[in-house]
């Protein structure tokens, strides 16, 4: 990809290019940034398009405030062989969200992939032995919460639907994509939640 800013006083077109090498690094592909700069322009100027372009490239990969490029924080969308989708209640004592029906879902640990904490986590709250789970999208909340979304369907990603719930959950529910806006969902989730069940269906 090939960025052109406009000529600073007649002056040749400064070109920035955003080049992806593929590192291999928790399984995900990390990006390099090369500037090319023409000498003939001004040390502010130069800075001043360095800064902006390593903002906004930082701010798409969701780098900022001093997080890496997977995140941490994932939600798993499991589907059974009839179509619905599993939904786990939290307990009214909880902190955040009590009473409300959210995804199995939680942090990475720091030795493991993205991938490798959404399944490990949707195995311990839900008892269900998932493995290759699919990336479907990173979300961002209103309130800059990021997290990762995967897909896992009975059948290809594990083969039994019987739920066995943590302590950190009270209820399950098997939902119909055409019912889940009658459950009380946590916070703002109904929106990515449609979103990843429109891209698995």
């Amino acid at each position: 990809m090939d960025w052109s800013l406009p000529e600073e006083r007649g002056k040749q077109s400064v070109s920035f290019y955003f080049i992806c090498s593929f590192q291999f690094e928790r399984g995900e592909e990390f990006p390099r940034l090369s500037l090319h700069l023409d000498d003939t322009y001004s040390i502010n100027t130069k800075f001043s398009y360095m800064r902006t372009l390593g903002m906004m490239v930082a701010e798409a990969l969701g780098m900022l405030e001093g997080e890496d490029l997977e995140g941490k924080c994932t939600d798993t969308l499991i589907e059974n062989s009839k179509g619905q989708f599993l939904l786990l209640k939290r307990p009214d004592t909880d902190d955040l969200f009590p009473g409300k029906y959210c995804l199995p879902g939680g942090h990475r640990q720091d030795d493991e992939t993205i991938q490798q904490g959404a399944e490990r986590e949707a195995r311990e709250e839900t008892g269900i032995q998932v493995h290759d789970v699919k990336k479907l999208f990173r979300w961002t909340y209103p309130n800059d919460f990021k997290t990762t979304f995967f897909h896992a369907r009975q059948g290809f990603q594990f083969d039994d639907d019987t739920v066995t719930l943590s302590d950190e959950h009270v209820e399950y529910a098997w939902v119909s994509a055409g019912d889940i806006e009658n459950y009380e969902l946590a916070g703002d989730l109904l929106e990515p939640l449609l979103k990843a069940i429109d891209m698995v269906q």
